[in-house]
């Protein structure tokens, strides 16, 4: 009876491998616990502010809301990220921002907000350059992830880079 039902498994097992109709839709791969928080529909567009305490680029979602905001901010002069659909985690304390495949490590701060995450954290230089000519923009905390987003355009890129480097000379 166990050697006819290890069969049976086996048998299972291979037919489920096996080649399957191609008229069969492909399998949507599973998402990671934490994962559908953090996913987001694939339009958004890219808003810059500027003020006299720095400047924001924020990525907003069709209904206005915001999915990511990257901010530098003046005195002192420091890269904020908050990304308002992760759930912040209290023993998870680095935030990366992704720019095309080059991660930049910040500083999360999970007591900072009611909600979202925000992580600071020094103005990188390469980050602002590749900001300028990114092909994606992602966002990663612990076991969630916000993108890949499309980035923003380059001139409006290139405004928030600008300001960014302003806002280090103080």
């Amino acid at each position: 009876m166990r050697l006819s039902l290890s069969v049976l498994a086996a048998t299972a097992l291979l037919a489920a491998c096996g080649p399957r109709d191609a008229s069969e839709p492909a399998a949507e791969p599973a998402s990671a616990p934490g994962e559908a928080a953090a996913t987001t529909a694939q339009t958004h567009s890219w808003t810059v502010q500027v003020s006299g305490t720095g400047v924001a680029l924020t990525a907003v979602d069709p209904a206005g809301a915001a999915l990511v905001t990257l901010a530098c901010a003046r005195k002192p002069a420091e890269l904020i990220v908050t990304v308002e659909g992760f759930a912040p985690v209290g023993s998870e304390e680095q935030l990366s921002v992704g720019v095309d495949d080059e991660p930049f490590l910040l500083v999360a701060d999970p007591t900072k907000r009611p909600a979202g995450v925000e992580a600071r954290g020094p103005i990188p230089e390469d980050f602002l350059k590749r900001l300028e000519t990114a092909r994606e923009v992602r966002a990663v905390y612990g076991a969630q992830t916000l993108g890949p987003l499309a980035p923003p355009d380059a001139e409006t890129a290139k405004r928030f880079a600008g300001a960014c480097r302003e806002a280090r000379k103080g």
